[in-house]
Order: C-alpha cells, then sequence, then structure tokens
C-alpha cells in the first residue's frame, strides 16, 4: 500500500490472492481500476524488427539493468493516472518475488545509444 500525493491510499491486490482481497474490502477498499496479463504462445516463426538508423533494442542484463528497467520505467509512467513513484527496493522485490522475472524478456529501447524506454 502506498499514500498517493492525493492522500488517498491505494493498495494492489492480485485476483488469485482471495485473503488479501477479503481483508481489503473488509477495510473499506474498494476495486477502481483492473488490469490484465495477456499471454499467446509463440511458434517457431518470429518477425525481425526493422528499427530505424538511430533506434534500437536491446535484451537486458539481469543483475546489471535492474536499476536502468527502474528508472525508464518509473519515467515511462509518470504521467500515468494515479501515478506514484516506487522505491527501487520496493520495485525489486515486486520484480523479482512476485513477478515471473526473467530479464531475457525485458527489453532495453535505444535511441541515439541511449536508453530511451523499457518492455518489462
Amino acid at each position: 500500500m502506498r499514500r498517493a500525493s492525493s492522500g488517498v491510499v491505494r493498495a494492489v491486490a492480485d485476483e488469485r490472492d482471495a485473503r488479501y482481497k477479503a481483508l481489503l474490502e473488509r477495510r473499506g477498499y474498494r476495486p477502481i481500476r483492473a488490469s490484465y496479463r495477456m499471454t499467446i504462445d509463440l511458434g517457431p516463426a518470429t518477425l525481425a524488427p526493422s528499427w530505424p538508423a538511430d533506434a534500437g533494442a536491446r535484451t537486458a542484463i539481469g543483475g546489471v539493468d535492474e536499476p536502468l528497467l527502474h528508472d525508464l520505467a518509473q519515467r515511462s509512467f509518470a504521467d500515468h493516472w494515479g501515478f506514484t513513484p516506487t522505491p527501487y527496493g520496493e520495485w525489486l522485490h515486486w520484480l523479482r518475488e512476485i513477478d515471473e522475472y526473467d530479464p531475457t524478456l525485458c527489453f532495453v529501447a535505444t535511441h541515439d545509444g541511449v536508453a530511451a524506454g523499457v518492455v518489462i
């Protein structure tokens, strides 16, 4: 849970965690947003990306790029609805301990050789 700059306290709950959801509901929380995890099984054929001359992407390096991934993700969502900055340690916990983190599936987009975006 984190208090937003507006003074509103928000909590994120995984729909599979019925006990936590029930606890939040008992304390007066109510759903205001939902997000979805979408997946697809990829076949063996993949398309090669076509990048402009000054743009590209690279695979993240586990144990090295996490601070960069955090910084890019925070800046990318800074103007998103209800954004509240997440301290690096908390972000890293959620990334590694809660999600199925695989740095080979995270990509750093570059522009003129400078990190410009992230896919996590």
